[in-house]
C-alpha cells in the first residue's frame, strides 16, 4: 500500500517533469542548465577566495561581481525556467557583461597565461556570445510572455 502511493508520487513528479521539458525549447533547457551550474561555481569560487585569500583589490573586486552575476544567473534561471521576460533580459544582461570580464581576465593574465587557462577562456568567452545570440533569436523571445 506505502510503495504504490510511493511509486504514485514519483510517476506524478516525472510525468510534470516531463511535460515541462516537452513544452521548452531544447536549447533553452541547455541555457538554463548551463547558467545554474555556472552561477554555482561563481558564487562557491567567489566566497572560497574572497575569505580564504588575501587578493589585490582589483581581484577581489572582480571576484565580488562574480559572485553577485553568479547569484543573478541563479534568480534568471528560475526566471527563464517560468518563462518570464525578465528572466530572459536578466540572462542576457549578464552574458552581456561575462564577455568583457572574460576578455579582461584574459589580457591582464591575472588566472595564468597556460595555454588551458587561455584556452578556457576563450571557449567561455565563445559560449557566452553563442548564448547571447540564440536568445536573440525571435522564436525564442517569442515564447516569453
Amino acid at each position: 500500500m506505502l510503495k504504490n502511493k510511493i511509486t504514485g508520487k514519483f510517476a506524478s513528479i516525472y510525468d510534470k517533469i516531463s511535460e515541462a521539458f516537452q513544452k521548452r525549447n531544447k536549447g533553452v533547457i541547455l541555457i538554463i542548465i548551463y547558467t545554474i551550474l555556472s552561477g554555482l561555481h561563481s558564487i562557491c569560487t567567489g566566497l572560497l577566495y574572497l575569505f580564504m585569500f588575501q587578493l589585490p583589490a582589483h581581484v577581489a573586486g572582480l571576484l565580488f561581481l562574480s559572485f553577485i552575476l553568479g547569484c543573478a544567473g541563479l534568480i534568471s534561471s528560475w526566471e527563464m525556467w517560468m518563462f518570464k521576460k525578465w528572466g530572459l533580459t536578466l540572462t542576457k544582461m549578464i552574458y552581456a557583461l561575462l564577455i568583457p570580464m572574460t576578455c579582461i581576465v584574459m589580457v591582464s593574465g591575472k588566472y595564468g597565461n597556460s595555454g588551458p587557462a587561455v584556452v578556457w577562456q576563450v571557449f567561455e568567452t565563445g559560449f557566452a556570445l553563442w548564448i547571447l545570440l540564440y536568445l536573440m533569436k525571435p522564436e525564442i523571445k517569442k515564447a516569453f510572455r
